[in-house]
């Protein structure tokens, strides 16, 4: 991914494995999005709402706001929970002027408020389920790519879950700029059928060439553009 938060501007290409492999490129600025899938003559369009004028959109927007509020009362709780008891356990290196910072928790001393927030987040997951699905209201072939990549092999739906270790480092540069972050969650549970399932997640990301990064711009055929509601588009990615 290509960022540029002054001018509001994005562009990445993106893999996604699932039954299939779908490749597909993203162009974003504050006005539209730009959606071309690898190998197609296609191209699709959405246009952003306007949320100053648009009033159901502002009505979403404030609760949005309001869930923001009480997600970032649960962090600021988590975080201060990690750092009052678990800073003794939070490591630093350097190395070529970069410090890394990490923290490792695993069954015996993961937070007792951590490991609920886990077990909730299957609330989330279910409301995203009762989502009407969208799919209908996309042109086929952005159809069988969302359609791909819902249905998974690999969806299990668990009666209880359990957390049972969390790694997490990152590291800045001597401005105290972020450069690099890492994750690694194991976690365990059981399905309706009681056979029990464990799962690795590792994640990682860094972040490089700050300030300097120009984004790519689309430059697509007119004719070849199809335009897509955005609240259908938004929608149809949920689950």
């Amino acid at each position: 991914m290509k960022m540029d938060t002054t001018s509001e501007q994005m562009s990445g290409t993106f893999v996604a494995s699932c039954k299939t492999t779908n490749s597909f490129e993203i162009y974003e600025n504050k006005d539209e999005l730009f959606l071309h899938l690898m190998g197609s003559e296609n191209w699709y369009k959405t246009t952003h709402k306007d949320e100053e004028s648009d009033e159901d959109h502002t009505g979403f927007r404030r609760n949005s706001d309001e869930d923001s509020s009480k997600v970032k009362q649960m962090k600021d709780a988590f975080l201060d929970t990690i750092m009052r008891d678990y800073k003794d356990q939070l490591t630093m290196t350097e190395e070529n002027g970069l410090r890394t910072f990490s923290l490792k928790l695993d069954e015996g001393n993961i937070p007792v408020l951590l490991q609920t927030m886990f077990q909730l987040s299957d609330m989330r997951e279910n409301e995203c389920r009762k989502t009407p699905d969208q799919l209908s209201m996309l042109p086929q072939e952005l159809q069988d790519m969302f359609s791909d990549m819902k249905d998974s092999e690999y969806d299990v739906d668990l009666t209880e879950k359990k957390l049972e270790s969390l790694a997490i480092s990152f590291t800045v540069d001597q401005e105290k700029c972020p450069v690099a972050m890492n994750m690694s969650i194991r976690c365990s549970g059981t399905d309706t059928d009681g056979v029990a399932h464990s799962l690795n997640v590792d994640f990682s990301m860094t972040l490089s060439d700050v300030g300097t990064t120009v984004p790519d711009i689309a430059n697509p055929d007119t004719a070849a553009i199809t335009t897509i509601d955005s609240e259908a588009f938004e929608r149809t990615g949920r689950k």
